[in-house]
């Protein structure tokens, strides 16, 4: 019989816990940012959200069907909001994901991101030279 002989007890002192590592936050385009109703029926999702173009990160499965990392497939709105902001997916759209980048790096600078905000900085436009037509007698 094989007996295993026993460790030799080690004192490692304080243990701290790993240094978390920051994750990117996901790109989502302002449209799916936010909270959206989950759990609706497909076509209503789709009339309210839209469908999205995404390329899978992760295998996962969506209404019975499983989807391995690097397959393509259109989403509604709220399943792709889900599956983004799980790391599961990414949005194929580059212009939505570019514009939602760069209101990501906005924000990270305080810069306003609304378009309302955006008016309130703005710079006034210049008021053309408005004169008066002569009175005639």
């Amino acid at each position: 019989m094989n007996e295993v002989a026993p460790r030799a007890a080690k004192k490692f002192g304080e243990i701290y816990p790993p240094e978390p590592v920051p994750r990117p936050e996901p790109v989502l385009p302002i449209v799916l940012k936010g909270c959206l109703f989950l759990n609706l029926e497909h076509e209503e999702a789709v009339a309210k959200y839209g469908l999205w173009g995404v390329k899978i990160l992760r295998r996962c499965m969506v209404h019975g069907q499983v989807l391995e990392p690097g397959d393509t497939c259109d989403l509604d709105g709220a399943t792709t909001q889900t599956f983004v902001l799980q790391g599961r997916a990414d949005i194929l759209d580059k212009k939505l994901k570019e514009e939602a980048e760069i209101v990501l790096r906005a924000t990270a600078l305080g810069l306003p991101t609304k378009i309302r905000e955006l008016v309130q900085f703005a710079p006034r436009k210049p008021r053309e030279n408005f004169v008066r037509p002569k009175e005639e007698n």
